[in-house]
């Protein structure tokens, strides 16, 4: 019995021993590469010039809204809004980076405009180019972007001021 242990024991060694026999190897290629950093330089601000609303609509449960295009024509959506008069403007950024690489950019209400008082809404950002988009062979990108803007009934009068979140990442 114990020479049948033996044999089996040894052949259990030889299995273990051979196993190594039966590995494979493969290799991979480490790679990497380095882009030029994204660079957002802003140009004007979102402006939506001066808007004149009749007291009795302002003071009115009507909601008012005005969209500014990209490319600075401003749209009533209100009957009640008096076209804005001094110069809408989109906001405007240069986005730099490696040449004829793709990024995609984005934008997001930081806070809506207030005056202190009054809380106007900010929303439906839109843009002079698709996204994602390819910067040019100087590694450049123009980008104008417009907005809605939405008076809440009851808004007081006075100059309003928000915040909108600009990023551009490589795609």
């Amino acid at each position: 019995m114990n020479k049948h242990l033996r044999n089996i024991g040894l052949c259990a060694m030889g299995l273990i021993i051979a196993l190594p026999a039966f590995a494979t190897t493969e290799s991979t290629k480490a790679t990497v590469t380095f882009l030029t950093p994204i660079n957002i330089t802003k140009g004007t601000p979102l402006h939506f010039g001066v808007l004149t609303v009749p007291a009795g609509v302002m003071s009115s449960s009507i909601t008012k809204s005005v969209r500014l295009r990209p490319d600075g024509t401003v749209i009533t959506l209100s009957s009640s809004i008096v076209n804005p008069s001094g110069t809408p403007t989109p906001a405007r950024y240069t986005v730099t980076g490696s040449a004829n690489e793709q990024i995609a950019f984005s934008a997001i209400l930081g806070t809506n405009p207030t005056n202190g008082t009054s809380t106007l809404q900010l929303t439906d950002f839109t843009f002079n180019t698709d996204s994602p988009v390819n910067l040019d062979a100087n590694g450049q990108l123009a980008v104008s972007m417009g907005a809605t803007l939405t008076i809440p009934e009851l808004s007081t009068r006075g100059d309003y001021t928000g915040t909108v979140i600009f990023t551009a990442n490589y795609n």
